[in-house]
C-alpha cells in the first residue's frame, strides 16, 4: 500500500466516522424539531455522504495505481 492509500485510508475511517455521528444524531427526534434543524441536518447528512463517496473514489484509485505499478514491475 502506498503512502497515499493509507492516508486515504485513514481519511476513509474519519469520514465514516463523522457519518456515523451525524447518523445517531438524526436519530433524535429533536433534529427534525423545526424546519430549520431539518434542513440543517439534512444539508450535513448529504455532505458526509459525499464526502465519503469521494474519498472511497480517491482510494480506490490510489490502490489501483499501486496495483497497476506492481504489475508492471
Amino acid at each position: 500500500m502506498s503512502r497515499r492509500a493509507s492516508r486515504l485510508a485513514e481519511q476513509v475511517e474519519a469520514a465514516e466516522a463523522a457519518l456515523s455521528a451525524v447518523e445517531e444524531e438524526l436519530a433524535d427526534p429533536a433534529a427534525w424539531s423545526t424546519p430549520e434543524k431539518y434542513e440543517r441536518a439534512t444539508r450535513r447528512h448529504e455532505e458526509a455522504k459525499r464526502r465519503l463517496a469521494e474519498l472511497y473514489e480517491e482510494w480506490e484509485e490510489a490502490e489501483a495505481a499501486v496495483s497497476s505499478a506492481a504489475d508492471r514491475a
